[in-house]
């Protein structure tokens, strides 16, 4: 057994595709990545916390080995890669393409780029929502909280007109003294709390307490939604619904709260100035796995 001396985390927010070949050239750059990622200060047991343990490096992944308990484990063990049989560098390729905002890459442009079936790319897709989903749940808005509602439509930007196609949301988002977008979320609103187009005090009440911290100054318009309304929030909005619409088509109501939740996060990070690659290989790395079942139902 030997020590695993993994690389440095620190990213360039503006990696170039050729930068990426580089640094992840192999799997085990992408394994010593993530262990440095996931245990900083060095690898501890998973079931005892000891930190007396070896390494094997003869499998396509390393094994730690507890010398005192004697438990083994994987680095993608406890993450949304546990038991994926593709290869790390896959993950991480996939995660650097959706990153590249510019190129719209949808799990069919990725397959074709990373060279895997489209089931994989949509899995591993979908797997990183999940994570930003999960991520979001844990981040309420706090302080000076705007929240409006809105319907979005497979067939525009937004739309002020609700019919079967037609999804009600409740957008909430906190903003830079500078007026720059701090945290946004756009999240479905149930039909009963809907009264024709209007959300019901109960439904803006659930978002409150589900999605904002107590104690927030919230400021709610959820009349009908307009540009005069609502002109803090449209932009952000429409460009949401624009990415969303561009990039993956229709989707459907089963999946649409996760591809919000993406959007919301991947709005943010531009505003932040942050790259979204280094933010999903950290959600990967971090968030534990979500059963088959849950993803596809």
């Amino acid at each position: 057994m030997q020590a695993c001396m993994p690389i440095s985390l620190r990213l360039d927010g503006a990696m170039s595709r050729e930068q990426f070949d580089s640094q992840f050239a192999t799997e085990e750059a992408c394994a010593d990545y993530l262990i440095k990622l996931r245990w900083p200060e060095g690898y501890s047991c998973l079931r005892c916390g000891s930190g007396n343990t070896g390494c094997l490096r003869s499998r396509r992944l390393p094994l730690f080995v507890c010398r005192d308990c004697h438990y083994q484990a994987s680095p993608i063990v406890g993450t949304v890669m546990e038991r994926s049989s593709t290869s790390l560098r896959v993950w991480f390729l996939i995660c650097f393409l959706s990153s590249q905002s510019a190129f719209r890459m949808n799990a069919a442009a990725i397959s074709r780029a990373a060279s895997v079936t489209y089931k994989t790319a949509w899995l591993i897709l979908m797997k990183l929502r999940q994570a930003i989903a999960a991520s979001d749940a844990r981040h309420p808005l706090t302080g000076a909280v705007t929240v409006n509602s809105a319907f979005a439509s497979e067939r525009d930007c937004y739309s002020n007109q609700r019919n079967r196609r037609d999804a009600p949301v409740l957008i909430g988002a906190t903003f830079h003294e500078s007026g720059r977008l701090h945290r946004l979320k756009i999240k479905l609103v149930p039909l009963p709390h809907m009264e024709e187009k209007r959300v019901l005090p109960e439904g803006t009440a659930a978002f409150t307490e589900r999605h904002v911290t107590a104690g927030s100054f919230v400021r709610s318009v959820t009349a009908r939604f307009t540009a005069r309304r609502n002109k803090l929030l449209l932009p952000h909005f429409e460009r949401a619904l624009q990415w969303v619409h561009t990039t993956y088509g229709g989707i459907g109501k089963k999946h649409l709260q996760v591809y919000l939740d993406e959007v919301c996060f991947r709005l943010c990070a531009v505003h932040r100035g942050k790259s979204c690659f280094s933010s999903f290989v950290r959600l990967c790395a971090t968030t534990t796995p979500f059963p088959y079942a849950a993803i596809v139902a």
